[in-house]
C-alpha cells in the first residue's frame, strides 16, 4: 500500500503520526504488545488519511481517529499480544494495578475521558452511546478507582485492615488477575475498607500516568501497514468504523448518577505527601495484566 502512495501522501501520513501519533499509541497500547499497537496506530494513520473526508462534522474529527485507531487494535489483537499500564517516569506502581481493577469498560472510558481529554460526546459516538450514558460509566469508575486506591493505602496504616493487608502481601508474592480479584472482592464487601478517606482524585492520580511516546520506529511501521477496506460493514452510516467489541457494563453495581462527589479535575495533594510509608512493590507482570506460572 505504502509504495503506491504520491510523496504529498506519505508526508501527509508522516504529519498525522507526528501530530497524534502519541496518544494513538498510548490508547492502542493498553491493550497491545508494543510492536502490535505500533502496527494499530501505522495502520490507522493510513485510514486516517484515505477516508477523512468521511468525517463531515469538524469537531469529531478526534474522536474518529480514536475510533479508527480501535478498530485497527481489534484486527492486530491476538491472544500473546499483552497491553500495559506501566509507564516511564516517576508514578505508584499501586496505579495500574488500580485501573487494571475496574472492568475494561469503565477502565476504557475513564482513561480516554480524563487522560486523553476526550468530551462525553466525543466518547458516545464512537461507542454508540449517549453522552449520559458515557458519563454515568466514567463517574462510577472514577469512583470504583477512588476507592480501591483508598483502601490499599489505608491498610498499610496501623489501624487499616489487616484482611487487605494479607491479601496485597499475596499479591506482590504472585501478582496476576486472580489476586487483583480477591483484592476487588474484598473490599467491595468490608465496610471498613470502603470507609477508608479518599485523599487523591481519580483525576489527580490519572495525571500522574504519562502518554507514553511512541517508539522511533513507528515511521518504518507504515511501509507494511494496510488501511481498513473501504467498503463493506467495516464502516456505520455515520463514517465512524463498526466497532468489534462494543462495551458491555458488567458490574453489579447501579450506574452512579454524574456529579455523585467525584472531581475528575480538582486539585488535591501529591500522594507522596498526603499518605505515610511507600506503596507496595510489585512485579511488572501485575502491571501488564498477565498471570504468573503457577510455583511447582
Amino acid at each position: 500500500m505504502w509504495r503506491t502512495l504520491s510523496d504529498d501522501a506519505r508526508q501527509a501520513i508522516r504529519d498525522l503520526c507526528d501530530k497524534h501519533g502519541a496518544r494513538l499509541y498510548d490508547y492502542c497500547r493498553t491493550e497491545l504488545a508494543a510492536a502490535d499497537a505500533e502496527l494499530a496506530v501505522a495502520g490507522a494513520a493510513l485510514t486516517a488519511h484515505l477516508y477523512a473526508d468521511r468525517v463531515v462534522d469538524p469537531a469529531l474529527r478526534r474522536a474518529w481517529l480514536y475510533s479508527v485507531a480501535r478498530a485497527h487494535r481489534a484486527v492486530v489483537a491476538k491472544p500473546a499480544s499483552i497491553g500495559s499500564w506501566s509507564r516511564p517516569g516517576r508514578m505508584s506502581e499501586l496505579l495500574p494495578e488500580a485501573l487494571l481493577s475496574l472492568d475494561r469498560p469503565q477502565r476504557e472510558l475513564l482513561d480516554l475521558s480524563v487522560r486523553h481529554g476526550l468530551g462525553d460526546a466525543e466518547i458516545a459516538v464512537i461507542f454508540e452511546l449517549s453522552p449520559d450514558e458515557v458519563r454515568s460509566v466514567v463517574t462510577r469508575a472514577a469512583a470504583a478507582l477512588e476507592e480501591w486506591f483508598a483502601a490499599i493505602i489505608a491498610a498499610r496504616s496501623r489501624d487499616g485492615c489487616a484482611d487487605l493487608a494479607a491479601r496485597v502481601s499475596e499479591w506482590v508474592s504472585a501478582p496476576g488477575r486472580r489476586a487483583r480479584a480477591r483484592i476487588g472482592r474484598h473490599i467491595q464487601s468490608c465496610a471498613t475498607c470502603r470507609a477508608a478517606p479518599r485523599t487523591m482524585t481519580a483525576g489527580a492520580l490519572l495525571r500522574r500516568l504519562p502518554i507514553t511516546a511512541p517508539p522511533g520506529t513507528l515511521p518504518n511501521r507504515l511501509t507494511s501497514a494496510q488501511p481498513l477496506p473501504g467498503e463493506g460493514l467495516l464502516w456505520r452510516a455515520d463514517g465512524f468504523p463498526v466497532q468489534a467489541r462494543l462495551l458491555l457494563e458488567t458490574g453489579p453495581s447501579a450506574p452512579v448518577q454524574p456529579g455523585a462527589g467525584v472531581m475528575l479535575s480538582a486539585p488535591v495533594a501529591d500522594p507522596t505527601t498526603a499518605t505515610a510509608g511507600k506503596p507496595w512493590s510489585a512485579a511488572g507482570a501485575a502491571a501488564a495484566d498477565q498471570e504468573l506460572p503457577d510455583p511447582p
